[in-house]
């Protein structure tokens, strides 16, 4: 499968957005080949945009893996799972989500708030600790994941 590269510009107001292309796989025979046209293809990129390169994301294979939605009418991308972690040397606090959140993942019906030693979770802390280092490039310790969820606007049909 194919790779992505992906160029994240912001503008004079710091929004962000993102010129990003498919590229071949890369393996150890096409890499400084691939890597070259790549370093090429964002300059000539820069030159074109007024915004600032705030970030350079090559993806070296990517698998589309799921082409049909979910069975689930409760796979809802507003319902993700809030996850809170910290640097384990400067003790910052980082937040990621995983979307389209499984509610039958949570202890019980009276909580948002995951309990991390039940069912799937103490697999994912611990896969997720083992992989996922903090900006600053240290290890992470997972504190807390809760579910969040959008609502929708009672009679109009729109999620706020």
């Amino acid at each position: 499968m194919a790779g992505s590269y992906a160029v994240t510009f912001i503008d004079h107001a710091g929004q962000s957005s993102t010129f990003r292309v498919h590229t071949p796989e890369v393996d150890e025979v096409n890499y400084v080949e691939v890597e070259g046209k790549m370093v090429a293809l964002r300059a000539t990129v820069e030159v074109l945009s007024l915004g600032k390169v705030v970030k350079d994301a090559r993806t070296w294979s990517t698998i589309r893996l799921a082409p049909d939605p979910p069975v689930s009418e409760v796979a809802q991308r507003e319902t993700k799972y809030l996850v809170r972690y910290r640097d384990a040397v400067t003790h910052e606090i980082f937040n990621c989500e995983i979307p389209v959140a499984d509610p039958e993942q949570l202890p019980g019906t009276n909580t948002d708030v995951v309990d991390l030693g039940d069912g799937n979770w103490p697999a994912f802390v611990t896969a997720f600790e083992d992989v996922v280092l903090s900006k600053n490039g240290n290890a992470v310790v997972i504190l807390q994941a809760i579910l969040v969820a959008r609502r929708m606007k009672s009679g109009t049909g729109r999620v706020y």
